[in-house]
């Protein structure tokens, strides 16, 4: 069950991350937009893309390291 746990959470971070970037394309192509709201927002989803970056890697760090310590290799 942890394990179908582990990729759950993995497949999700993933998929936000990917909705983020989708997010930034669509807002970088839209030319219909004032430059400086266009900047506003492009900071608060770079900020977003960057948390669940960073969630991911601490999860995935997190995993390693408890695998490492089940097989004694601490």
């Amino acid at each position: 069950m942890i394990k179908r746990y582990i990729e759950i959470f993995k497949n999700n971070t993933i998929l936000t991350k990917q909705k983020l970037e989708s997010e930034l394309e669509m807002l970088l192509n839209n030319n219909t937009m004032d430059i400086e709201k266009k900047i506003r927002k492009t900071e608060k989803i770079i900020t977003k893309i960057n948390d669940i970056s960073n969630v991911y890697t601490t999860f995935e760090s997190y995993i390693k390291t408890t695998k490492l310590e089940e097989n004694g290799n601490t």
